[in-house]
């Protein structure tokens, strides 16, 4: 496998993007078809994205590592990005305000 920068948002979708990881993300979603989160919440849930326990930029040598993936449904997935980005500092910057 090549080496990846994802330190960039470009060097993260081209990983996204290669042979490698579409075909570990259709095998672990065929492997476990709903989301975790749901599942623990009672609920049942399509999984249509593919979470990276340890988030990439932490550890890279994990990409592909099925121990390191776990399958979500949008919602899930998008919290989980969102609070990773608070605790590691990435906090995202606040929309312009439509009043004052």
């Amino acid at each position: 496998m090549k080496p990846f920068n994802f330190d960039s948002y470009e060097g993260r979708q081209t990983f996204y993007q290669s042979k490698e990881w579409r075909t570990i993300r259709e095998f672990m979603l065929s492997k476990q078809p709903l989301c975790i989160k749901c599942h623990i919440e009672g609920k049942i849930e399509p999984a249509t994205e593919i979470d990276h326990i340890i988030p990439l930029r932490r550890k890279p040598e994990l990409c592909l590592d099925t121990e390191n993936l776990m399958p979500l449904c949008k919602s899930h997935h998008s919290q989980k990005t969102f609070e990773e980005a608070v605790r590691f500092n990435k906090i995202f910057k606040p929309a312009k305000l439509l009043w004052n």
